[in-house]
């Protein structure tokens, strides 16, 4: 075998070929998948304009609480105890027994709001440039491929048609 012609009539050239283009669709959907998924612009709690303001008029930012808004779980009781106590208002003790389910629930009492502010990240520009780069480096790295394979079955990097 010395030309392409002559290898494009063994059946295993040509499913090969069938593999070698389904695997390189398969590489530019998940280069395509990925590149849109961490950059894509996305609206996320900003820490920095983020207030807990409590119902007396304190305000406090995220800085001054050392507490993260936007990762963090909101719906702990121990944060709503902490944040409670910021706020002026005493805990209920634990330890003591409830008499009626008013002085029970007292304590899951909220006497404070979170104002939350968002901004965005993330950048459509950064996404195209991502994927193109990819894109170009994938296309590189399967002509590689296919014109090493040339050169093992043919002996040579450009064979003739």
């Amino acid at each position: 075998m010395k030309t392409l012609k002559e290898l494009n009539l063994k059946w295993w050239y040509r499913l090969l070929k069938v593999v070698y283009t389904v695997s390189f669709l398969i590489f530019i959907s998940i280069v395509f998948w990925v590149s849109w998924d961490k950059t894509t612009p996305k609206k996320i709690v900003d820490n920095d304009k983020t207030l807990l303001v409590c119902d007396s008029g304190k305000t406090y930012t995220s800085k001054q609480l050392k507490f993260d808004f936007a990762n963090s779980s909101l719906g702990t009781f121990l944060k709503n105890q902490e944040f409670n106590q910021l706020c002026g208002y005493k805990n209920i003790d634990n330890q003591n027994k409830f008499s009626d389910w008013e002085s029970f629930n007292a304590q899951y009492e909220k006497h404070y709001k979170i104002d939350f502010k968002y901004k965005k990240v993330g950048n459509r520009t950064i996404t195209v440039i991502y994927f193109g780069i990819s894109l170009l480096l994938f296309v590189i790295g399967f002509e590689i491929f296919r014109r090493l394979f040339y050169y093992v079955v043919l002996g040579s990097l450009r064979p003739k048609k």
